[in-house]
């Protein structure tokens, strides 16, 4: 518990009141004789003292080891880090944390074992906000396992700590932090003005990176060959029919048809029949595939309709930028912070307690004011305690 808590700070209040009191209360508020009857050079008229007047020794440590007292009731400690331990007989390590946002946010921790330890705990932080805390069973010595965490959102920040269970001084820390790569779109053939001002905004709000994949949008089929991510738009010149039921409308729920309305979409559209070739339909409607993908051996998109307001409507916006990511597998990533790996296996946060320290301290104190008291009463009375004896 840190000394700031209130139920210390209350603790404090009253005996910020006896100090007011004790020290305040006892000001001179007297005058010597009203009367002046005679006249008296050497007798010097003593005034109210409204000076600062240096408490007692018997009174300040009493109220030093009151203060101390509490304190220690607080159970203050030191953190330190203790010095670089190399990876010894008896420690379990974070040999990896990866963290990847696909349909949900999962971290995997490697952990080495290199003790005779037979579990761990495992406390898993999201934005400094406790998600998780399991106890992960341990290989044998010498051997790693792979620990998979489920985690809410998408953090900027993932932590994960490795305490000992209470069993061993273990205390290891891994971070990951967020950073997003977004693919870089090219478009490789005559497009729709609409599509290639989408490419272009695209590009502009979510700026590549070092190791952004490289997709390619074309129109037509004539490119299913390619050996990378594409978008293929159907051609328009080889249109086979025009929906005008859209029942049964069969959507396949994943990234590729997120938030968009295809009841809206589809109705009056042209579509074409589906390229040669493995696909997976996405989107069909009355019998007509009309969205189709594959990701062997590279993710490529099909796009087998063509709707009059279609590139008018937010769909559209929303459409494209799903096969962007999607093709690109772009969104956020996580980065093992490469500062962090050396706490991970070298350095080990401790901390140690000085209660006890504190309330020896506080003792000291209220024996000392014992002993200031007992000497100011022999000062005070000489002749009675010489009677005494």
């Amino acid at each position: 518990m840190l000394l700031t808590s209130p139920i210390w700070l209350i603790l404090l209040a009253p005996w910020a009141g006896l100090v007011a009191w004790l020290l305040f209360g006892r000001r001179d508020k007297t005058s010597v004789p009203f009367l002046n009857l005679w006249r008296v050079n050497e007798l010097e008229i003593r005034k109210p003292r409204r000076a600062w007047e240096k408490p007692p020794v018997a009174l300040a440590a009493l109220l030093c080891g009151m203060l101390l007292a509490i304190f220690a009731a607080a159970g203050p400690a030191v953190r330190f880090q203790s010095s670089s331990k190399p990876l010894g007989e008896n420690d379990v390590t974070i040999e990896l944390l990866s963290v990847r946002n696909q349909a949900r946010t999962q971290a995997m921790v490697r952990l080495l074992n290199q003790s005779d330890l037979s579990a761990v705990i495992l406390t898993v932080k999201a934005d400094v906000k406790t998600v998780q805390t399991r106890r992960a069973e341990l290989p044998g010595r010498g051997q790693a396992r792979n620990y998979f965490l489920d985690i809410p959102g998408t953090p900027s920040a993932v932590d994960v700590d490795l305490d000992g269970d209470g069993v061993a001084e273990i205390h290891h820390h891994a971070e990951a932090s967020r950073r997003t790569t977004w693919p870089i779109v090219e478009a490789r053939s005559d497009l729709s003005p609409e599509l290639r001002r989408m490419s272009e905004v695209y590009g502009r709000r979510r700026p590549s990176g070092d190791g952004s994949t490289r997709i390619a949008v074309l129109a037509g089929s004539g490119g299913l060959d390619l050996d990378s991510p594409a978008a293929f738009v159907a051609d328009e010149q080889t249109a086979s029919g025009k929906i005008s039921e859209v029942e049964p409308l069969i959507v396949q729920d994943g990234p590729l048809t997120r938030s968009v309305d295809w009841a809206a979409v589809l109705p009056g559209a042209l579509v074409w029949p589906m390229p040669p070739g493995i696909w997976q339909p996405v989107v069909s409607v009355a019998g007509h595939v009309v969205v189709a993908a594959r990701s062997e051996p590279f993710r490529q998109v099909w796009i087998g309709f063509d709707s009059a307001d279609f590139e008018a409507r937010p769909d559209f916006v929303l459409f494209w930028s799903n096969i962007f990511n999607w093709l690109g597998d772009g969104g956020p990533t996580y980065d093992w912070n490469e500062s962090m790996k050396k706490m991970a296996s070298d350095v080990v946060p401790a901390a140690r307690s000085i209660a006890s320290l504190v309330l020896l301290i506080a003792i000291g104190f209220v024996g000392l004011s014992a002993a200031a008291w007992r000497g100011s009463q022999r000062q005070r009375f000489p002749v009675a305690e010489a009677a005494q004896s």
